[in-house]
């Protein structure tokens, strides 16, 4: 066998080297070749002889998390043409192996099956390891097996290797029933303590780096005491408790140092490492606008006249509060960015594919509207909602791109709305109209914007073959502004909230999955709602990213009953967002006051200005309906008012 060859050979030379007194190591080439021989080997068992590919083999097995584990186990000592010369011989050898006849030693195979019955009975009824007062008498196994079928010379073998069998499986079947258990208990306690090593060590690795702390494992890490309180080792094995203290603490040392240094990585990629792109995506979003301006104006085709100065990109973006690398990334990235847009746009536009799609007008201070060229889409802006003229344009994409969900069915192409205000000054409490032509299901029908990559729900009215939606002109930016018609095929509206005063809210947060129903099909919009149940509609309209190690709500001496609000609860507690009471307790399922929603606002939008009255004055204005917070403060909050008032407090 090739292997055969190659190993004799490494051998009789490192006889020679050592006999001539030189100093030798095993070279990478070796123990990267080996674990290619081995896997190679292996592989070949899952291969019919004559019908297989190692060129394919060696492929498959390079994709499989084997390779992977493999590669991290040499580290640098890994060498992929060895590995792969040792894999395809292995291989080779492997194919050969499994295509000769394998003959049965019956003597053998009877013997060693026998000898490891024999070895665990004896373990069993506690009788010592004693294999040759187990075994068969050699007239015992003549007459098991009809040996006397046979000549003398062929009982006289077969008895021979029997024994010797016997003996090699008895031994291995005690050993095995003796020491089984506790290499098992031993594994499992060493698996479990690295498992839960790992999450506190890196929580714990993060939390320091965020902190400020230098980089010491040893800081929070728990004692060999605490670890065996906290995870009740002395109720089981000392082998298990063993193996759980060495993976614990192991595991946790290599946790914390790993999210440390992530954590360090991570920050400065979040700070300075979207520069780059953030000032490129803008800046073509600019240049598109300048090119189409420039062509309707009849203008030539040159984008170095429109762009703006470093001192102008900084002030527009509030540059001023970044880095200085930041700075110089997104002006850098913002150059690139409207060179390509404009050039790309005026071209479009230049060799008529973009009057297609893209239409712009200028719109008036005493308003207009505009619609698509496909005449599906329209937007209307009211008089005085802009103090100068401005410029709309509407761009419409005959595709909605690649978010959409399952549950969501194209009803339009998508339509990207531009408005250019050179003035800066506008009007918020006017609202820009937006429609669709649409003639589908009224309830599961809607008109969705593109946020972060998500079609998110806009508020909608259908009738009269159109669905509508008004938007505040704030919430026309530079970017984000593409909006599409879908259907849902999710989409409910619980009875109990038809007609009701925040109807229009309630089935906004209902189609953005962020607040549910109950099971029996409503959604009791006058229910109080819960401390618990408030954080976590916190936690979804705001993107918590709650932790995992929730050691800090056992201090309420009723934590036991927080569930799977214990997550939630710990976050909030962590950021000073809400507190406990002063017998212990935190009471989630109690229901929350007006008050209590005000202190915390103030706490989470990190503000003094949030007022409760403020939103109960919208309410009585708008919705003609009076909270019950105008009689007290301490009055208990509604499903429906929370809903409002985090709709109004969020939305742009």
């Amino acid at each position: 066998m090739k292997m055969t060859n190659r190993i004799l050979t490494f051998i009789i030379t490192l006889i020679l080297i050592l006999n001539a007194g030189v100093a030798f190591a095993a070279s990478d080439f070796d123990s990267s070749y080996t674990a290619g021989y081995d896997a190679g080997f292996e592989a070949a068992d899952e291969y019919e002889p004559g019908e297989y590919e190692v060129d394919d083999a060696y492929s498959e097995f390079r994709r499989s998390s084997e390779y992977n584990k493999i590669k991290e186990k040499l580290g640098v000592e890994f060498d992929r043409n060895d590995f792969k010369d040792g894999f395809y011989d292995g291989f080779e050898d492997g194919i050969e192996e499994n295509d000769k006849e394998e003959k049965v030693n019956y003597a053998v195979t009877l013997g060693r099956s026998l000898g490891y019955i024999y070895g665990a009975r004896d373990f069993q009824n506690n009788d010592k390891s004693d294999w040759k007062d187990a075994i068969p008498s050699d007239r015992e196994i003549r007459r098991m097996y009809d040996l006397n079928m046979h000549d003398a010379d062929y009982r006289e073998t077969f008895i021979d290797a029997f024994e010797i069998a016997f003996m090699e499986g008895y031994l291995d079947s005690y050993e095995k029933a003796q020491f089984d258990p506790a290499k098992i208990t031993q594994e499992q306690g060493l698996a479990d303590g690295e498992a839960l090593g790992t999450l506190l060590g890196a929580a714990y690795g993060a939390k320091d780096y965020y902190e400020g702390k230098n980089l010491d494992y040893t800081r929070n890490l728990p004692s060999d005491r605490v670890i065996t309180a906290e995870y009740l080792l002395n109720n089981d094995l000392d082998e298990y408790k063993a193996g759980f203290l060495s993976g614990f603490i192991r595991a946790y040392e290599e946790a914390y140092n790993k999210a440390y240094r992530e954590s360090n990585i991570n920050d400065t990629l979040r700070n300075e490492g979207s520069a780059y792109s953030d000032g490129k995506a803008i800046g073509n979003n600019a240049g598109q606008m300048q090119a189409t301006q420039d062509f309707m104006s009849r203008l030539p085709n040159d984008w170095r006249k429109s762009l703006p100065t470093d001192r102008f990109i900084i002030s527009e973006f509030g540059l001023i509060y970044q880095s200085s690398d930041y700075r110089e990334a997104f002006i850098s990235g913002y150059y690139d960015g409207f060179s390509e847009g404009y050039n790309s746009r005026y071209k479009e536009l230049s060799q008529g594919v973009g009057m297609e799609k893209l239409i712009s007008e200028i719109v008036p201070i005493s308003g207009g509207s505009i619609t698509s060229l496909d005449n599906v889409f329209n937007v209307t802006i009211e008089p005085g909602t802009y103090y100068h003229d401005v410029n709309l344009s509407v761009n419409t994409t005959y595709d909605v791109g690649n978010y959409v969900t399952s549950s969501l069915i194209k009803a339009s192409d998508s339509y990207t709305v531009n408005i250019l205000n050179t003035s800066g000054n506008l009007n918020d409490e006017k609202l820009i109209t937006i429609s669709f032509e649409y003639y589908g299901d009224k309830l599961k029908g809607g008109i969705y914007k593109l946020v972060d990559g998500i079609w998110t729900y806009v508020p909608t009215v259908i009738e009269n073959g159109s669905m509508t939606a008004y938007i505040k002109p704030s919430s026309i930016k530079a970017v984000e502004n593409t909006y599409s018609a879908f259907m849902d095929t999710k989409a409910i509206v619980f009875p109990d909230s038809r007609g009701h005063w925040a109807n229009s809210e309630i089935n906004t947060y209902v189609r953005r999955n962020i607040i549910n129903g109950y099971s029996d099909m409503t959604f009791k919009p006058e229910r109080n709602i819960s401390r618990a149940e408030f954080l976590t509609l916190l936690s979804r309209v705001y993107n918590w990213n709650l932790p995992l190690y929730t050691a800090n709500t056992s201090q309420f001496r009723d934590y036991n009953i927080f569930g799977n609000f214990n997550n939630t609860i710990s976050y909030a507690l962590s950021n000073n967002y809400i507190m406990g009471y002063g017998d212990g307790t935190f009471k989630p399922n109690d229901p929350i006051s007006y008050n209590e929603i005000e202190i915390i606002m103030n706490r989470v939008l990190g503000t003094n200005t949030f007022k409760w009255s403020n939103i109960a004055y919208d309410i009585l204005y708008n919705k003609k309906y009076r909270p019950s917070s105008f009689d007290n403060m301490n009055n208990k909050i509604t499903r429906a008012e929370v809903v409002y008032m985090l709709y109004t407090t969020t939305e742009p």
